[in-house]
């Protein structure tokens, strides 16, 4: 069976790793507050988790209660930072994971349960990435392929979460099955928010080159075309 602390461990440190990179990227291209916010998700996300992992050497309360509820907190920072991306506002939607989590889990019949506990942070965490999915649209008259990618990675972590929160209610298993179920499914979702990780990172990069694209043919005084970017739109119009 999977080790569940071990497993929390490990997505603690590479979340604090990620933002760390994050925070750095966010103090060397400060026109994209982005990395601030999702700098801010995972080390939320990682503070959380490390409370989830503690349990057993601080109270209950702040390991199941504040623990899960500040880990899906991390999911709203970065529901927001893909807001902040396109300089949109914020939505207070992006707070539906952390909230759906609080105002279920002091339900005595979620509270004494782990199974039930399990459930509730799974339909949070599918609205969640439901809502991720929805951040990533991309904006009218925006192209890029790589945000359908991220989309459907999000669907499908929405996806996962809701089936684990199904077969968990159908399937009512003991908890020692309830464990190791778990480990699986997280392990699983762990795995899709890595492939997002590294999708944004590519939507990042391509955004930057067409940045830097945008000054080397422009004139930084006047914003008109400079004499390499009139020369491109010539060479385009003759093509």
């Amino acid at each position: 069976m999977l080790n569940i602390t071990t497993g929390l461990t490990i997505w603690c440190s590479e979340a604090f790793t990620l933002a760390t990179v994050l925070f750095f990227a966010w103090r060397h291209d400060r026109q994209t507050p982005a990395y601030l916010m999702w700098a801010m998700g995972f080390t939320v996300s990682g503070v959380g988790f490390a409370l989830v992992a503690a349990r057993g050497f601080i109270p209950d309360f702040l390991s199941i209660e504040v623990g899960n509820g500040i880990a899906l907190l991390g999911e709203s920072a970065w529901i927001a930072g893909f807001y902040w991306l396109d300089n949109r506002r914020l939505d207070w939607r992006a707070l539906f994971p952390p909230l759906i989590w609080f105002a279920g889990v002091e339900l005595p019949w979620i509270h004494e349960s782990y199974v039930n506990r399990v459930i509730l942070y799974d339909l949070a965490g599918a609205v969640g990435a439901t809502l991720l999915a929805s951040a990533v649209r991309p904006a009218e008259g925006r192209r890029e392929g790589v945000r359908g990618q991220l989309g459907f990675v999000f669907m499908a972590l929405a996806c996962l979460c809701f089936a684990s929160a199904m077969s968990m209610t159908l399937l009512r298993p003991s908890l020692e099955e309830a464990l190791t179920y778990r480990s699986y499914s997280a392990l699983s979702s762990a795995l899709l928010i890595t492939t997002a990780i590294a999708l944004s990172g590519r939507l990042m990069m391509e955004r930057s080159e067409r940045r830097w694209r945008a000054i080397s043919i422009t004139d930084t005084l006047t914003g008109v075309l400079n004499r390499r970017g009139l020369l491109d739109y010539f060479e385009l119009r003759n093509c």
